[in-house]
């Protein structure tokens, strides 16, 4: 098993990165891939603000369509695809806002008492269920 976890999305070429881990997957093996999900709820609510554009550094973001279609063109296959939304993921969201060009972002640095996450976990469960969470977590396959 490979996994590439919060990585895929900071690859210049992805087709090409699954391309050399598969190189390296044992006959059966699996590669494990998590990924910000272009389709959350999260960018349609919060547009320019959304936690995930993180530019300079996510290159490329992926829907569940466009993962298996980049497994695909890689010789891979997607074997299952779910979502999953850690609390602290989605109450950063609701306190951050893009900073002004040239200034530090301290939004990544909040710490959320255990109570607060537990009353947003259950919507972040619902984002999961809708499929329309924040992390697209993968298997893939050789074809």
């Amino acid at each position: 098993m490979i996994v590439m976890d919060q990585v895929i999305e900071h690859c210049g070429d992805p087709v090409a990165e699954f391309v050399a881990a598969k190189q390296f997957l044992a006959p059966g093996g699996t590669l494990v891939v998590a990924t910000p999900n272009l389709r959350s709820i999260l960018r349609s609510v919060f547009r320019s603000n959304w936690i995930q554009w993180h530019i300079p550094y996510h290159l490329c973001l992926f829907s569940p369509a466009s993962l298996r279609r980049a497994a695909h063109l890689a010789g891979l296959k997607v074997t299952s695809c779910r979502n999953i939304t850690p609390s602290s993921w989605l109450l950063s969201q609701l306190v951050f806002r893009r900073p002004a060009r040239g200034t530090v972002n301290h939004t990544f640095r909040l710490e959320f008492p255990v109570w607060v996450r537990a009353l947003v976990g259950p919507i972040a469960r619902l984002l999961d269920i809708l499929a329309r969470g924040e992390v697209l977590l993968a298997e893939l396959a050789p074809m």
